[in-house]
């Protein structure tokens, strides 16, 4: 895995370096499963903060109550990358590359308010 502070944007700025190809070899007799670990190749964490807010307020005639809501989801707007291109084979120039990001949505609010009567 490249650090962070190592990985650089390519096909103008389309994609990132995530793995460097020259640390992965692919199997061969000797060893039929290459040169990587189990679980050796960890990418960055997934971010979500997601908070909601409830509060109930009286209402007249007595019994009947107003119920409001906020919630946000993906608070921070942290942009979660996909993983890495992990085919070997298909050559250096695709291979550990990050083409995209997650499908999670950027940051969403919103309101509800609901009367129990």
């Amino acid at each position: 895995m490249i650090p962070k502070s190592q990985r650089t944007k390519f096909n103008n700025n389309q994609a990132i370096t995530g793995l460097s190809f020259t640390a992965f070899t692919l199997p061969d007799v000797n060893h039929p499963y290459g040169n990587a670990g189990r679980n050796s190749v960890r990418f960055d964490p997934y971010y979500d903060l997601d908070l909601g807010l409830h509060k109930s307020f009286a209402l007249y005639p007595e019994g009947t109550v107003f119920d409001f809501r906020v919630e946000a989801f993906n608070i921070l707007n942290q942009v979660n990358y996909g993983i890495p291109a992990s085919n070997l084979s298909s050559g250096a120039s695709s291979f550990g590359a990050v083409t995209a990001a997650s499908t999670s949505p950027a940051r969403v609010l919103q309101l509800a308010g609901k009367i129990i009567f």
